[in-house]
């Protein structure tokens, strides 16, 4: 009987948000999508925290050309970026309930010298998968051998391919461009990412969504978040 084995392909984001944390809880395989061009104003260098009323950003500095892709951007570290993302962090979230357990990680992670900006994020989506408890096993495109120059889905399923998928999982946003003829032709069924944003408690008199899931950490703990998650989301 062949081992059942879900993947799920996403670019390295920067302290992404709840529906990224979901995409980790439930697969056996996580991968980085690091070869693909980086863009700006996305959210490789960037997430949403909940500031006072208002959701705002907090972007990490790069510099380089901008047609490279995310495994070779690096961090701009002229400027004292790290300690502003920092306070920002403590002063809007000191008084939430679960801030003093997952405080301590944050502050290691963010204090540590960084070079390349993928190699962060991808210790962050790491240390949400040790958060989760589960055993995904976490793989860089980069590391695989794999054509650069293929389209975007036989990209994808010859990712899956090569991790030994059985089930790929995509994310809603990828439903209108999805071609199925490369899963087809490797024998791996594609299911999409139901994701519900919970109404979790936060800080403020009312509830802001698309934050990094820091808010729900730091307002909820990751045991309350995953029941919250549990209840509203599905694979279709």
């Amino acid at each position: 009987m062949t081992e059942q084995r879900t993947v799920v392909i996403q670019q390295p984001n920067y302290f992404p948000w709840l529906g990224y944390l979901d995409r980790i809880r439930t697969c056996d395989v996580f991968v980085f999508l690091d070869t693909v061009q980086y863009i700006r104003r996305n959210y490789t260098n960037r997430t949403r925290l909940r500031i006072g009323a208002d959701a705002r950003w907090i972007t990490v500095p790069v510099s380089g050309e901008f047609h490279d892709p995310i495994s070779v951007i690096r961090i701009d570290n002229a400027t004292a970026w790290q300690r502003k993302h920092l306070l920002t962090i403590e002063r809007n979230y000191a008084k939430s309930e679960f801030f003093a357990e997952y405080w301590p990680r944050v502050n290691e992670i963010l204090t540590r010298e960084w070079e390349l900006l993928s190699e962060m994020n991808m210790e962050i989506c790491r240390w949400y998968g040790e958060l989760l408890g589960n055993d995904t096993e976490f793989i860089a495109a980069s590391e695989l051998d794999l054509n650069p120059d293929l389209s975007s889905s036989a990209l994808l399923a010859g990712i899956a391919h090569s991790v030994s998928a059985t089930t790929y999982v995509a994310g809603e946003g990828g439903r209108k461009y999805m071609d199925y003829a490369p899963f087809e032709e490797v024998g791996i069924p594609v299911h999409w990412q139901d994701f519900q944003h919970p109404e979790n408690p936060q800080l403020g008199p009312s509830m802001v969504t698309g934050l990094s899931a820091l808010d729900g950490l730091f307002n909820c703990g990751i045991d309350g978040l995953v029941s919250l998650i549990s209840e509203l989301s599905h694979r279709a």
